[in-house]
């Protein structure tokens, strides 16, 4: 279950997408925002085609080492939800 932060915070947060790049486009289309004001939380494989669409790619530090090598920032916490409260 992820925390209500993001929903106080009116932040998106998808859930069960198989694109992920195209969702997030999709996303970033509706909200008029461009790659350099978006960041994406990612901890898995099926995240890394969204390296193209957001400027900035966030992983958590129990993500997958590709994730990790690829990643502009790692955060010191596990699990992307309980980083994504702790890091808001």
């Amino acid at each position: 279950m992820l925390p209500s932060v993001p929903k106080k915070l009116g932040i998106p947060v998808l859930q069960a997408i198989d694109d992920k790049a195209t969702a997030l486009r999709d996303e970033m289309r509706k909200r008029g925002m461009h790659a350099e004001e978006t960041i994406f939380v990612g901890n898995d494989v099926n995240d890394l085609p969204t390296l193209d669409v957001a400027g900035y790619f966030v992983a958590p530090a129990d993500s997958h080492p590709e994730v990790i090598r690829r990643a502009d920032l790692i955060l010191t916490k596990k699990r992307w939800a309980r980083c994504f409260a702790r890091t808001l």
